[in-house]
């Protein structure tokens, strides 16, 4: 056995792969025989055979059951014998964990906690050591919570006598089985019966750092662990764990890691009891400047050259305190909030910025810089002072102070764009291109180029909801493109020849940037700089890891320059040459047999394949079989996921498998997860290829959908990535739009609804609202592709959909319920800023209920009458009660609003007629209520549903409503500038249900000509443009069947408005106020008249 175990610790892989070969076999033929050899060497002389043979131990017979429990208790009674207090702390150790399994496998705890008291009064320290190591273990893992509940008295005696032992060790010890006895405790109420003693762990916490300061840092992980778990503990010693904390982060005799890790007490706590440590006043005053202190600690302080040198990497990466703290800055500004963050740090940073020692100048831009983004809103409201701080360090004389300024800057216009870059451009960019254009440290240069990417990029704005169009503010660059561009030429060229890296980088991602923000103008730069980009593809070699990552790069850079020209109107047909050359480029590459899967050029040629697939549109169909096989291939990849004992030996890894040892909560010893993070990553990226792909081919894409739809539909539910998960399921809508046959259309969507069925079932069982809410959403993209009620669904998978969505909106009435409970339970310790991320949280919770009034809508729509019995059911009760309720956000009022109007608008006339009343009383009761919000959003709902419910209703039902509804919709159109920024979605709702109320309710006593001449010369809507484009193709509607409504009297106000309606559709067709059909309808209409 000796033997076995010696080889299994062999470096050699096959000697060890032998020998564990031998154990398996001996395991089969006989495994009582192998059990009484191996628990043999349990005492083995040699600590590191000793130690392997209790791991495999517990391996082979005490983490299966097929241990018969009478050879468990025979070795129940032997466990002890083998402790001998002269074995090095890592057999004992070792030792312990097998003892603690077999009792505990037993179920023997009460003998087990006797045996460990024993123990604990051994007059050996190592022996007490071990019995707080093994009571460790038994609190972490095994031991029952009624058990540690029932005998909690007993428990707090053991640890009091460990605490205070004379040893040292013992302490430790017995400090990390405290900490591991409450924190495994779910019960906060007995967890506080321990609050008498946090003190006394301090203070064992602080003798241990002067004495052991490996010892100490094990305290300090246990705190970290205390305050995650039961934060409430340390409410009455705040003010103390603010002091001690700061006092070690400022002890520069200390290890780097011992510095972090008091940090990251706080940092736990604060994200736990955010509002418990936003009252401590000395986080103002010891914790912050803690934290600066750090950042003023900088590498290569008196050496500008080594520094010039100095490769720069993310804070994430590095140990060092200055990398340390800023990264705790961010995190932990981001916790408590911008008050207290403001409130502690502005006099700091003024007071840094203008300091002699350049150190502090650097440390104060930085910190600035990092809490950009959590102090966004204060530092907005006055933006010149902000602006003027963030850019003062560009200009500095200290080259580090004047990089830090430019990190700063950079980190500041991201956070108040694209206000920023709006109004100050002109004091912005001049600077940050002299700078690029100096003979300044190539560092620096970069530094500034990456402060101009974060001026662009910055310029697009897109929805993160996926909603509305994105936005890109052209005019903030329109007066620097020339210049900027040249400047890049420049950069990059002198980035190449003086080989920086970093450099390149930033440059290419510029030329990105600008391109994707000015589309299709930059196509008179496009020759500037595409021959070029393919040269470095051609000429430079694929060898070093610096050449792989130019080569990457610049393939991204031809992508997004290709995605910038893909609608220009000009020099397409060489845009389309140059594109199928860059194809066949690029599939060389990825058929190379000198490019693997690793390779940074995979990923890039992917997604650029898909942007060239953009400007070729049907002529990539050529490309796509060759290109198809390896995207499905790698969507299939196999990530290799494995969890283990991270004391077992392993072979040599592999160089694309990633492992992270960690210790989990409720699980012995350290883990280790394994996974092939290149598989991973080719997973993820060819699912979002092919997502991109089926989004720009569409009709192009069709031959491919059944076998894309095959491979991602069995990743809906993928354990192991999010993104994978995410973006299959997004992939349907595109697979969708690609369909060009009616039949394989609808059979992909019954194929999909099984799916999604599937997934917010499961998402159910779960309770996971945030898993369900993405089916919701990306079902309800599906279904919405669907204009005429078909058969893309099936009535019986309505009624199943139906019912999931009824059971959704529960689970997150539920939840909302719970967070609700919680928020008034701590509302005592909460501040303005904990409210308002509650209300966050609500209106994540709320999502459920917005998905699913989108997908009823639909369904409404297509399907009208024959789905009123179920939303009747399942649906129509829950929406109005939850719209209804004392503490519902604007977002539930509004998604109630809007399936009221679906079912008033869609559903059977018997059910309108049966719910109107109430409908509009409810209605009422909502304006009177809302009428002055800030947010338009709720007026703007029920101004639209009030038309409907006036376009539905025959005038004798109607005219007992009448006079309510014109008063809203009148006041509504009346209020101050009606057609601001904050208004005109409400006010244009609210004229097309007075348009409406003319056409179909005229009494000429409450709505007279006057009223409608009024309406139609407000005519054209042109902000709210899907409403724009309802009520224009009603109006067409009414005139073409001679509505006397509004022809009557009016009839050359309504020439006028149509002759408006067509003007505008004429300038600007971009905005869709018509579609095709009835453009030429209302043609028609014009030249008849």
């Amino acid at each position: 056995m000796e033997e076995i175990l010696k080889n299994i610790l062999n470096p050699d892989n096959t000697v060890r792969r032998e020998a564990e070969a031998s154990l398996e076999t001996a395991k089969e033929q006989d495994s009582q025989k192998l059990m009484e050899e191996m628990f043999a060497a349990l005492n083995n002389t040699d600590d590191q055979v000793a130690n392997l043979a209790c791991v495999l131990f517990k391996k082979y017979f005490l983490e299966t059951e097929t241990t018969p429990k009478e050879t468990l208790q025979v070795l129940q009674e032997k466990l002890f014998e083998i402790i001998d207090p002269e074995r090095a702390p890592i057999v004992l150790h070792a030792q312990g964990s097998v003892i603690v399994k077999v009792f505990a496998k037993l179920e023997d705890f009460r003998t087990l906690l006797d045996k460990i008291i024993e123990l604990s009064k051994h007059e050996n320290a190592a022996v007490r050591e071990l019995s707080y190591h093994m009571l460790d273990i038994l609190v972490d893992v095994h031991i029952p919570q009624e058990l540690a509940s029932e005998y909690i008295s007993s428990f707090k005696e053991i640890f009091k006598q460990g605490l205070s032992d004379s040893d040292l060790k013992v302490k430790v010890a017995s400090f990390k089985a405290t900490s591991s006895f409450i924190t495994s405790l779910s019960d906060n109420t007995l967890a506080l019966q321990f609050s008498d003693i946090v003190e006394g762990l301090l203070s064992i916490m602080i003798d241990a750092l002067k004495e052991d300061e490996n010892a100490g840092k094990a305290t300090l992980e246990s705190f970290i662990d205390m305050a995650d778990f039961h934060p409430d503990l340390f409410k009455e010693y705040g003010t103390t764990l603010v002091d001690v904390v700061s006092q070690i982060m400022l002890n520069t005799d200390f290890e780097d890691g011992t510095r972090s890790s008091a940090k990251e007490i706080l940092l736990s706590l604060a994200n736990k009891a955010p509002g418990v440590v936003r009252k401590l006043d000395n986080l103002k005053t010891d914790f912050y400047p803690a934290l600066f202190k750090m950042i003023t600690e900088v590498t290569n302080e008196d050496d500008i050259e080594e520094w010039a040198k100095e490769k720069e990497e993310e804070d994430i990466t590095r140990s060092d305190p200055h990398a340390v703290a800023r990264e705790a800055l961010l995190r932990f500004s981001r916790i408590v909030g911008e008050n207290i963050t403001i409130e502690a740090s502005i006099d700091l940073i003024k007071t840094a910025i203008t300091d002699e020692d350049w150190k502090k100048r650097q440390a104060g831009y930085y910190y600035l810089g990092y809490i950009a983004e959590s102090c966004k809103k204060i530092l907005s409201k006055d933006l010149e002072e902000t602006m003027r701080l963030s850019a003062a360090g560009v200009v500095d004389s200290h080259p580090r102070v004047q990089y830090a300024g430019l990190t700063c800057l950079g980190l500041m216009i991201t956070e108040q764009a694209p206000k920023a870059q709006k109004k100050y451009h002109a004091e912005i960019m001049p600077q940050l291109m002299s700078i690029m254009k100096s003979d300044c440290y190539m560092k620096i240069k970069t530094q500034a180029t990456s402060a101009a990417v974060s001026f662009v990029r910055e310029l697009i704005q897109v929805d993160e909801q996926g909603i509305e169009e994105t936005e890109r503010e052209v005019g903030a660059i329109e007066g620097y493109t020339d210049d900027l561009l040249n400047c890049c030429a420049d950069l990059f060229t002198d980035a190449i020849e003086k080989d920086y890296p970093a450099l390149q980088e930033e440059v290419l991602a510029l030329i990105s940037c600008i391109a994707t923000l000015i589309e299709e103008k930059f196509a008179v730069f496009y020759p500037k700089f595409m021959p070029g980009l393919i040269q470095i593809i051609q000429n430079t070699p694929n060898e070093t890891v610096h050449q792989k990552d130019l080569r990457s790069n610049t393939i991204q850079t031809i992508g997004f320059l290709m995605d910038a020209i893909k609608n220009s109107e000009e020099n397409m047909d060489q845009f389309k040459d140059d594109a199928k050359n860059i194809v066949e480029i690029f599939s060389q590459i990825l058929t190379s047999d000198d490019i693997k899967e690793e390779d940074p050029q995979v990923t890039a040629i992917t997604n650029a394949l898909t942007q060239a697939a953009a400007v070729l549109k049907d002529d990539f169909a050529p490309y796509l079989p060759a290109i198809m096989e390896k995207l499905l291939e790698g969507a299939k990849s196999n990530v290799d996921f494995k969890l283990e004992d991270a004391l077992l030996p392993t072979e040599e890894q592999e160089d694309n498998m990633t492992s992270v040892t960690f210790k989990m909560k409720g699980m012995e010893g350290q883990k280790k997860l394994s996974l092939n993070t290149n598989a991973l990553e080719t997973k993820i990226n060819s699912v979002q290829v092919l997502r991109a792909l089926a989004e720009n081919l569409k009709a192009t894409f069709f031959p491919f959908v059944e076998k894309t739809y095959e491979v991602l539909s069995e990743l809906f539910e993928y354990k192991y990535s999010k993104a994978v998960r995410l973006c299959s399921v997004e992939c349907c809508q595109y697979l969708i739009e690609a369909c060009t046959d009616a039949t394989m259309k609808e059979q992909i969507m019954g194929a999909m609804h099984i799916k999604f069925e599937t997934g917010i079932q499961s998402s159910l069982k779960k309770s996971d609202s945030e898993e369900i809410v993405v089916f919701l959403k990306e079902y309800y993209h599906c279904i919405k592709l669907f204009e005429e009620k078909g058969a893309p669904v099936s009535p019986s998978q309505i009624e199943n959909l139906v019912d999931l969505m009824a059971k959704s909106c529960h689970l997150a009435s539920e939840e909302k319920k719970l967070t609700l409970v919680e928020l008034e339970k701590n509302r005592e310790n909460l501040d303005e800023e904990d409210v308002a991320g509650y209300r966050e949280a609500l209106d994540e919770i709320e999502k459920a209920f917005l998905y699913s009034m989108e997908v009823a809508g639909q369904y409404m729509r297509l399907f009208k009458a024959d789905v009123t019995q179920i939303m009747k059911e399942k649906l129509f009760t829950l929406f109005v009660e939850n719209m209804s309720k004392s503490e519902n956000t604007e977002h539930e009022v509004i998604d109630g609003l809007c399936f009221l109007i679906d079912c008033c608008e869609f559903l059977s006339i018997e059910f309108f007629q049966e719910i109107y009343q109430d409908v509009v009383k409810k209605f009422v009761e909502i304006y009177e209520k809302h009428k002055n919000d800030e947010d338009r959003d709720v007026v703007q709902s029920l101004s639209f549903g009030l038309g409907v419910v006036a376009s539905r209703l025959p005038n004798d039902q109607y005219a007992p409503l009448a006079e309510g509804i014109h008063n809203i919709l009148e006041e509504v159109i009346s209020v101050p500038d009606p057609m601001s920024e904050e208004n005109n979605f409400a006010t244009e709702n609210a004229l097309s249900s007075l348009l409406k109320i003319v056409m179909f309710q005229k009494d000429g006593t409450l709505i007279t000509d006057d009223h409608a001449k009024k309406y139609l010369g407000m005519l054209p809507l042109k902000e709210d443009l899907d409403e724009a484009l309802a009520i224009n193709k009603i109006i067409i509607e009414q005139v073409e069947k001679q509505n006397q409504n509004i022809l009557a009297t009016t009839g050359a106000e309504v020439e006028a408005a149509l002759n408006r309606i067509a003007e505008l559709h004429h300038n600007e067709p971009e905005l869709k106020t018509l579609n095709e059909e009835y453009a030429q309808r209302l043609s028609a209409l014009l030249q008849s008249n």
